[in-house]
């Protein structure tokens, strides 16, 4: 999942966006303790600005 979320990253950059994102979700949650399992999802909202043509 993390190296899913940095080609994410990458591919807004590639494109001239800049900004910063919240990262939520099972993937930030200690879910494998607190409910046995592995994490199951990035939750990501983006708040962006770029350059357009």
């Amino acid at each position: 999942m993390l190296e899913g979320l940095l080609r994410y990253r990458e591919k807004l950059e590639a494109l001239g966006f800049t900004g910063f994102q919240w990262i939520a979700g099972s993937f930030v949650e200690d879910c494998e303790n607190l409910r046995g399992r592995p994490p199951g999802d990035i939750d990501v909202v983006s708040f962006v600005h770029g350059r357009f043509q």
